[in-house]
């Protein structure tokens, strides 16, 4: 399991994106927007 984890997140370890709409996801991502870069 830790080998996998190296490789980075992916999707089933957490909930959906609709149910994390309830969570402090939302608040959590105001706060670090500046952090994030525009990929093209």
């Amino acid at each position: 399991s830790n080998y996998i984890r190296q490789m980075g997140p992916f999707e089933p370890h957490r909930l959906s994106l609709e149910e994390m709409e309830y969570t402090t996801l939302p608040e959590v991502l105001k706060k670090v927007k500046d952090r994030f870069a525009d990929v093209e």
